[in-house]
Order: C-alpha cells, then structure tokens, then sequence
C-alpha cells in the first residue's frame, strides 16, 4: 500500500466530539491512514480535547491544533488553509462521510500534478455532461471536502483573499476559483465523499459561520445566509462570464430556491438583504423581492 505522503488531511472542528470520532476512526481505517492528519479544534468545550490526546500517542501521523479563541466555522476554515505543507491538502469538514472502496482511483491520480481532485462524482451530482462548465465545478467545490487541492496554488493574494471573504461565510471561493480556471483538474468515475445531514449538536449548540455575535464588527455578518455570502464571494472571480453563470447558476438549486420556506428558515438581517439585491442581476432582483413580499405578508396576515 502506498504512503500517501504527498497528502495531507485537516479537519476543522468544534464541539462535536461524538461526529468526529466516528470520522476520525473511519480515516484511521482507511487507505489514507499514514497521511498526515492535522485536527483543528476551534476551542471546543466538550471532550474534543482528551479524546484526541488519547489518539496521539497511538499515530504519530496525527497533530493536534487547539485555537486560543473561538474563530467561528469560516474562520477556522481559513486558518486551516495556512496549515498546509505537503503537495497536496485535503480539507474536511468534521462530519463528512468516507466510503474508501475506490480510492485507488484517486491515489493514482495524486501522482498525475492535477491542480485539484474531485472526491464526487462530478456526473452523477451535477447531472452535467460538459467537463469544462466552470461553474458547476465551483459550487461542487464550495464544500471543501469536495476536493483535494493542490498545495501550491495557495499564495499571499488567496489567503488575503479568504481571511477578507471570513464575513461571506464562504473564504474558499477565491481558491476554488483559481483553481478550476486552470483547468487542470481530475473527474473521478466514483464518489468517495457526501456530507453529513441532521447531526445534532449537545447543549442545543448552534454551529455557525461567523458565530452570530451580537456585536459582531460588521453588521452585515449578523447573521450571514448562503446566499448573500456566495454573491459577496463570487465577487472576487475575475472572469465576468464565469462570475455571472455562477449566480445564474445557484438558481437551479433548491438551496437557495426562493420560497416561503427559504425566508423562513434564512431570515435576513436587513443589511445582507439589501446586499443581496444590489448584487443580484435584473431577473434575479425581481423573483428575490416577490418572494420576499409575499413571505412578508403572509407572516403580517397570519400574526
């Protein structure tokens, strides 16, 4: 089995021990298990701490990073993209599922200096048969555990980039854009990753982007939705068409499908609304309202 030592695997996490371990255990089991794995705790108060200190002593492999303060999700995201040194980082999300039955696949790919890897099946997710639609590939890639990046294309300007775009909830977009406008990335035929759904936080916790402080310095982050935050972010595309097919494209997806149950369950502090309507295109400016209106009326009708 080989080493893998150009790969390493980092893992943000906060007060979710139980998910953790179960993903942790699951790495450790894996062909992946000699990577080096770095567990970033965003200043848990649960037992993150003890449990890992019981691992270290067993994997050599493991490193342990425990944050002085609280950074929120996106924050802690952003400090793991300084933490890399090996050719290639893969950044996971605490809860993240790993089937490693194809990882072969990929495996062999790492050894081809692919700019990123895809760990979904970009097909099968997007129901697109064109390769070269940049667009789909960015919001694949919004999750970070999405893709295996290569080490290098992280610079000065990304990272500047990434700790500014901390308030869009979504600091890896200027990465992601450089990368799949190089072109030079691999398309797996099998999925090795999906995200968790439902996982449920002790205490009632809420884990959030930008840790919903009610003095938090920029009124804008209180509280930040997918949607203001992805056009915020996508401002830093350079490539106008890529930008603007991006917003088109988020449409289509009943994430940020405009609806009732949208607005109620992402109210909108009235900053990041009117963020999100001076940013978005003449069509969108107009479905955005109307359904805002008649969310609006339907909660004055109903008190």
């Amino acid at each position: 089995m080989q080493e893998n030592k150009d790969l390493e695997i980092i893992i943000p996490t906060f007060n979710r021990s139980g998910i953790l371990k179960q993903t942790l255990q699951n790495l450790l089991n894996s062909p992946v298990r000699n990577c080096q794995i770095t567990i970033l705790d965003n200043n848990s108060t649960d037992d993150t701490c003890s449990y890992i200190q019981t691992l270290l002593s067993n994997y050599s492999n493991l490193r342990y990073i425990r944050n002085r303060y609280n950074l929120g999700l996106a924050g802690n995201f952003c400090k793991g993209m300084m933490l890399p040194t090996k050719k290639y980082f893969w950044l996971i999300s605490d809860d993240t599922l790993l089937d490693f039955t194809h990882w072969e696949e990929l495996q062999k790919a790492l050894q081809q200096d692919f700019d990123v890897l895809l760990t979904l099946n970009y097909y099968q997710v997007t129901g697109c048969k064109n390769v070269t639609d940049k667009a789909n590939i960015i919001l694949m890639l919004i999750w970070m555990f999405s893709g295996i990046f290569k080490t290098e294309l992280l610079s000065d300007d990304i990272i500047l980039k990434a700790l500014t775009d901390i308030y869009t909830v979504h600091p890896q977009i200027p990465l992601i854009a450089k990368a799949v406008t190089r072109e030079n990335i691999y398309i797996p035929k099998y999925s090795i990753t999906k995200p968790q759904t439902n996982i449920e936080i002790k205490e009632g916790k809420k884990y959030s982007f930008n840790r919903n402080d009610k003095f938090f310095h920029f009124r804008i982050s209180q509280p930040m939705n997918f949607l203001p935050g992805f056009l915020n972010a996508v401002e830093s595309i350079e490539d106008q068409k890529l930008k603007k097919e991006c917003i088109n494209l988020i449409f289509k997806y009943k994430i940020v499908k405009y609806s009732r149950t949208h607005f109620r369950q992402n109210p909108y502090h009235k900053v990041t609304f009117c963020d999100t309507l001076l940013l978005l295109p003449l069509r969108q400016k107009f479905s955005f309202l109307m359904c805002a209106l008649r969310y609006y009326l339907s909660c004055l009708f109903l008190r």
